[in-house]
C-alpha cells in the first residue's frame, strides 16, 4: 500500500499533508545511544524507539513487543550523487510534535 498523504493520522487536520517532507523520526542521543519516537504513516501511530549509531550505520529498534529493527546506512558521495536533484529543502520541514 503506497500512501501519498498522511490519511491515517488521528489528527484530522493533518490527514491531507504530503508524506514526502514529513518528519517521522525524532531522537535524542547521548554517546551514540538514542531514544525517541517514530511515526508510522501506514498505521497513523507513534512508537517509542531505541537506536544506536555505529560508524555510518543507524540501528533503530521499535521498543514494543516484537517491534521491528531498521538499519540505515549513510550513503557515500558517489551513492548520494544520483539523489542530489531529489533532495528536500530541510528548512521547509515541520517538526514532529
Amino acid at each position: 500500500m503506497e500512501l501519498d498523504v498522511d490519511s491515517n493520522n488521528p489528527n484530522k487536520s493533518l490527514q491531507n499533508r504530503p508524506i514526502r517532507g514529513s518528519i517521522f523520526l525524532n531522537m535524542k542521543c547521548n554517546n551514540n545511544k538514542c531514544n525517541g519516537k517514530i511515526y508510522s504513516f501506514e498505521k497513523g501511530k507513534t512508537y517509542p524507539i531505541k537506536a544506536m549509531l555505529k560508524n555510518n550505520t543507524l540501528e533503530i529498534k521499535v521498543d514494543v513487543l516484537f517491534g521491528p529493527m531498521f538499519i540505515w546506512q549513510k550513503l557515500d558521495e558517489t551513492q548520494a550523487l544520483k539523489y542530489n536533484n531529489e533532495r528536500l529543502d530541510i528548512n521547509a520541514l515541520e517538526l514532529m510534535q
